[in-house]
């Protein structure tokens, strides 16, 4: 290496050095790491003060058994599923039947087809009487 190589390293090198000397003292050193630890810990509970606090939130909660004589004691009151089902048969007996029903909606479709049928027929008849008195008026006026 050559003598300006050389000083232009040594140079940067002295350089970079003044930087961590400037940076160094703002550094804490070992001791006051471990008191910052110690301090920022402390407020912590221990692991038996943690295990306490689960327990203490633990026994107010029911057990399985409890749990099962809860949903037994709520469910009791409730129907079953063949109270139920006769229930429904119950309402569901006087409806209609499907063929009922059908034969009700045939019964009126004649009904309604039969009632249309006679205005229609009516309506023909008032149609056919207004031609033939226009064809008088018309008749009439012409002089026929």
């Amino acid at each position: 290496m050559e003598d300006e190589d050389r000083d232009a390293l040594l140079q940067n090198l002295d350089a970079r050095l003044g930087r961590v000397e400037q940076f160094l003292p703002s550094l804490s050193t070992r001791e006051e790491t471990h008191a910052a630890i110690k301090e920022a810990v402390a407020p912590l509970p221990t692991r038996e003060q943690m295990h306490a606090a689960i327990q203490e939130a633990v026994v107010p909660l029911p057990t399985r058994e409890q749990m099962h004589a809860a949903i037994r004691e709520a469910v009791a009151p409730l129907a079953t599923r063949q109270e139920m089902h006769a229930a429904i048969r119950e309402a569901v007996a006087p409806l209609p039947t499907r063929e009922e029903m059908r034969a009700v909606i045939k019964e009126e479709g004649a009904k309604s087809r039969h009632h249309m049928d006679i205005l229609v027929d009516s309506l023909r008849d008032d149609i056919s009487d207004r031609g033939r008195r226009a064809r008088r008026a018309w008749a009439t006026r012409d002089g026929t």
